[in-house]
């Protein structure tokens, strides 16, 4: 049975919200995980702090310092209290961009596109099966994306910002 909007609300407020150490790996962070708990992806409300959440990972292209976030405050969109551990994922936003990280994958988006404009619902099979089930690790995936491709939208995407 899942809990009340005032029980999450309550379970909020009593939330370690010091900025104690929260990058872990990802085994550690889904280790915090147990059966039957849900874990927000996303969040509510105007200050986008999960509230239906039991506990929230985060997954970032990259963690920055303490002092980088306090130079650009603006830019840190999600409040340390509301989150329980963060896991640094280069690249996990493949194929798609990350702002002043990487551009899309543009030609493996083109091959997306014509496997489901060609047979939509024998596509998208074809292409879950190859690129979300087949994989058995993250470094699977990447090698299955092409490692000439990632550089290349990480050259184009920093390029942007000069980052």
């Amino acid at each position: 049975m899942s809990d009340s909007y005032l029980d999450l609300r309550r379970k909020l407020t009593e939330r370690d919200r010091s900025l104690h150490e929260k990058v872990v790996s990802l085994e550690e962070a889904a280790a915090l995980v147990k059966d039957g708990e849900t874990v927000g992806i996303g969040g509510s409300t105007l200050s986008r702090t999960p509230m239906a959440a039991s506990r929230v990972i985060l997954t970032t292209e990259r963690i920055v310092s303490n002092d980088q976030i306090r130079r650009v405050p603006d830019q840190t969109k999600i409040p340390v209290f509301a989150v329980e551990a963060a896991v640094e994922v280069p690249f996990g936003c493949a194929p798609h961009e990350c702002s002043g990280i990487n551009e899309p994958l543009f030609k493996h988006m083109d091959y997306y596109t014509s496997l489901v404009n060609k047979e939509p619902v024998k596509g998208m099979a074809e292409y879950l099966d190859r690129y979300v089930y087949g994989p058995k690790s993250w470094t699977d995936y990447l090698n299955l994306l092409g490692l000439d491709h990632l550089l290349e939208a990480a050259r184009h995407g920093r390029s942007v910002s000069n980052a």
